[in-house]
């Protein structure tokens, strides 16, 4: 599903934004997001991980996946004078506006320690030479424990690099999580934990009773083409099945913040 608000939407509220004042570009794509759902990491998450990269203190920074460059933005304006980041985004459309953002948001020194760069991760990986030291995911969910294991296996993670992998609960990267064999989660951050999990199982179940509603209707009304209209309304609720047995499960954290496992 795709936010309700397009790239160019973005930059309508950006653009009201004073050059080179990246809080106000920030604030300006916070409240077009909160107008009208967009793929934002939103100032929560954004504001821990910009702590954690001042903490840390990276040379060498990794965004797979900039969208319209919120957390290029973010990440930009905290890393060291001496840092570079790297983002990569796959989308010409988000490409392109994400980069006029971006200018809008950072100074001509800060832009210039930012290597954009528009292509597929498996591809745009093969060019990567050096290790990073913080590396963020924020692309397609399912490709992330493929994609770690690439920069892994290319030696590009430096000795203790911080790797940060967004939406892995919801709406979810079982594959990450199963690579990973059961990840420590907080359960007092409402962003994830326990919170996150209830609020996956509760979509999934609301889902799979409306497709199953929906497979009971083309079965009442019949007709020429109630077999073919059945055997698709059983493959789409087949999947969102799957979807959800990959999920943890909504009590699948334990009140010290492990992963416990599925007993169903």
């Amino acid at each position: 599903m795709w936010q309700l608000w397009t790239p160019a939407d973005m930059w309508s509220f950006v653009e009201k934004a004073p050059a080179g004042d990246a809080a106000a570009v920030l604030a300006q794509m916070d409240a077009c997001a909160e107008t009208s759902w967009m793929m934002n990491m939103g100032p929560r998450k954004g504001e821990l991980i910009e702590a954690a990269v001042r903490d840390r203190r990276p040379r060498r920074i990794l965004e797979v996946g900039s969208f319209l460059n919120y957390m290029s933005i973010r990440m930009a304006r905290s890393m060291p004078a001496d840092a570079t980041l790297t983002t990569i985004e796959i989308d010409e459309e988000t490409y392109d506006v994400g980069g006029r953002i971006r200018r809008r948001a950072l100074g001509a020194d800060v832009l210039g320690r930012v290597d954009a760069v528009r292509a597929n991760f498996s591809d745009a990986v093969r060019t990567l030479a050096k290790p990073f030291d913080v590396v963020l995911m924020d692309h397609w969910k399912p490709d992330y424990a493929r994609d770690l294991e690439a920069l892994r296996t290319r030696g590009l993670l430096a000795d203790g690099a911080l790797v940060i992998a967004d939406n892995v609960l919801f709406p979810g990267a079982p594959e990450l999580l199963d690579a990973l064999a059961v990840p420590y989660l907080r359960t007092t951050d409402e962003v994830s934990g326990q919170a996150c999990l209830r609020a996956a199982a509760d979509l999934d179940e609301k889902t799979l009773r409306r497709l199953k509603a929906e497979r009971a209707g083309i079965r009442r009304r019949g007709g020429d083409d109630a077999a073919a209209d059945l055997r698709e309304a059983d493959a789409v609720l087949a999947a969102a099945a799957r979807l959800a047995a990959a999920r943890p499960a909504r009590d699948a954290v334990s009140g010290r913040g492990r992963l416990v496992p599925r007993t169903s």
